[in-house]
């Protein structure tokens, strides 16, 4: 389950990724220190942040300020992750901020949520024509630059804002030695 907090996805960076099961990957994530015992009051499968959290998120800036508690049972206003896992391919972006641009030309797309509404209409046939250049892709294969994702599997980090923190090298190697796929992340708001 989704939440409207500011957070920062991990997913495989191939959109066909399917684990066999979420437990391998949880007791991986757990026994790296990433995340922590299931959070139990909050909806999905929530997880507080681990005891190596900040090694392997690098909050950017001189100070940051990040709660690892809720001030009352039941608030999401806490850093902690989530793990979000569909059978089917979801899109997992904005709403204010996506952008989107053409492999082939970096034009910018202006009306992204027309691509995600004609891609939901038909995932598998779907094709974006560029305006700029008329290649043709599909919605996955363009460049949504840290903004929009597709995946079936998203880890997400709660309470992080855009751009405010960065998951480490070695939690994506961690991520790939796991699953067998390399990861990316992006910011959702």
């Amino acid at each position: 389950m989704s939440s409207s907090l500011p957070s920062l996805l991990l997913y495989p960076q191939n959109p066909d990724y399917r684990p066999e099961d979420t437990g391998t990957l949880i007791a991986s994530l757990q026994d790296a220190g990433l995340i922590g015992e299931a959070v139990e009051d909050l909806p999905g499968q929530r997880y507080a942040a681990g005891p190596s959290f900040l090694q392997h998120i690098s909050f950017l800036g001189c100070s940051p300020a990040v709660e690892f508690e809720p001030e009352v049972p039941g608030s999401e206003q806490f850093c902690h992750a989530g793990i979000l896992y569909s059978g089917h391919l979801q899109f997992r972006g904005g709403p204010q901020q996506v952008q989107v641009h053409c492999r082939q030309c970096r034009h910018r797309e202006t009306d992204w949520a027309a691509i995600i509404d004609d891609w939901r209409t038909d995932p598998h046939n779907h094709r974006y024509v560029c305006p700029e250049c008329g290649a043709e892709s599909h919605a996955t294969e363009l460049n949504w630059r840290k903004t929009g994702a597709f995946a079936h599997l998203f880890i997400e980090l709660y309470n992080i804002y855009p751009y405010e923190a960065v998951p480490t090298d070695g939690i994506l190697k961690r991520l790939r030695d796991a699953t067998g796929v390399d990861w990316k992340y992006i910011y959702v708001r």
